[in-house]
């Protein structure tokens, strides 16, 4: 899970409409405005008409005398108490990174200094990742100076590509973004193809039409007992109590690991892999695969040990090369070891016909050589891996 985080969440002083508009006021800047929801759309406008009357420095002046002195309010508290690795922040006033801190979390900045490459990838929720769609106004000072910089140029969407990834099979929750600061700051419509599912809570019902045409689902709730709703009944992770309130529908908030099922194959049974992890994926289980989790730069054992660690169950799809393989024989060793450690279930799938290896001799596989029969097994799999699942947790 992901959240977005705008405005809303904080004073509407130190939001961009009202920045905006002391901006207007103090150099007496001629620019109509229809609407306050509009200097979203126009920010940068705005900005390039002030610097043709005071300098940069003024003009950051101006907006670090509204927010200077900008404390997290209780929303962005409960939201840094959320166990989750995945943020975005759309406002000057970096209320969500000063509660983070708070919170005893050491946050992975991507901002407008840097990029860290591929770091968005983590699910450490004591490091999480959090993504600024404006540039810092305090401390070193960046050269887009306080423009909005992914609409100020297009070699500025690597800021996007990167979240992108980081949203990639992810839910998202909006909190406190109106649709104009969605569309303008960040950016959703480049967005609305990476996350699985997007929640936002609205109170007016109007603006239902703009998160339609993006896939976001609204709710008509105070979004204040929508976080609430995400923060762990007990301590800084997810129990089992957590999952026993029904409310908690909005994402699967007792998921202490990442992924339900790691699966380890030979690369000639790709086609047959890909089929099976997006047939499991549309049935909710959320799979560890290397091509997708493993980037360029990555070491690979370390990436497989993080990825069994974060799973729940073992998958090894077997055929006559996979059994051979070393790659395929150290996984399953390492499966087999994490096994007998702890909670962990190795499930078998015989893909083609094969020797079966010597340590899973004694196990039940599910058997997909019969084309006829891969609904069959499939359900199979699927009931074995949630009981993997649940058993693990019920344990905890």
């Amino acid at each position: 899970m992901s959240i977005a985080i705008g405005s809303g969440a904080s004073s509407p002083k130190y939001g961009i409409p009202q920045i905006a508009q002391r901006i207007k006021d103090e150099l007496k800047l001629s620019m109509s405005i229809s609407h306050p929801s509009e200097y979203f759309k126009r920010w940068n406008e705005l900005v390039k008409s002030a610097l043709n009357k005071c300098s940069v420095e003024d003009l950051l002046h101006i907006v670090t005398e509204v927010i200077h002195n900008v404390h997290p309010t209780s929303l962005h508290r409960s939201i840094a108490s959320i166990p989750i690795s995945n943020f975005i922040d759309t406002t000057f006033d970096r209320s969500l990174l000063k509660a983070l801190i708070d919170e005893g979390k050491t946050p992975i900045l991507n901002d407008w200094h840097s990029q860290m490459m591929g770091s968005w990838r983590q699910s450490n929720a004591e490091q999480p990742n959090i993504f600024f769609m404006l540039p810092p106004i305090t401390g070193q000072l960046s050269l887009y100076g306080i423009y909005e910089p992914s609409g100020l140029n297009t070699q500025n969407q690597i800021q996007i590509e990167n979240m992108r990834e980081m949203l990639n099979e992810k839910d998202l929750l909006l909190v406190g973004l109106p649709p104009d600061e969605a569309e303008f700051i960040l950016h959703l419509h480049n967005l609305c193809l990476s996350y699985e599912k997007a929640y936002a809570c609205i109170d007016d019902i109007t603006e239902a039409r703009y998160w339609a045409q993006h896939g976001v689902m609204i709710q008509i709730e105070n979004v204040k007992k929508i976080v609430e709703r995400l923060v762990p009944s007990e301590g800084a992770k997810y129990s089992i109590l957590d999952g026993l309130i029904p409310s908690r529908k909005l994402v699967e908030v007792t998921r202490e690991k990442q992924y339900d099922a790691f699966i380890s194959y030979f690369s000639g049974d790709r086609p047959f892999v890909l089929k099976l992890a997006q047939d499991l994926k549309l049935r909710g289980v959320h799979i560890w695969r290397d091509e997708r989790e493993i980037d360029v730069g990555d070491s690979m054992s370390e990436k497989i040990e993080n990825g069994l660690t974060d799973s729940y169950a073992f998958i090894i799809v077997l055929s006559p090369e996979a059994i051979v393989r070393p790659w395929v024989k150290e996984e399953l060793r390492a499966a087999y070891a994490q096994r007998l450690a702890g909670n962990f279930k190795i499930l078998p799938v015989l893909h083609r016909e094969c020797d079966i290896p010597p340590l899973l001799v004694d196990y039940k596989y599910a058997d997909f050589r019969d084309d006829r029969r891969y609904e069959e097994q499939l359900g199979i799999l699927e009931r074995a891996i949630r009981n993997a699942v649940r058993s693990a947790r019920e344990k905890k």
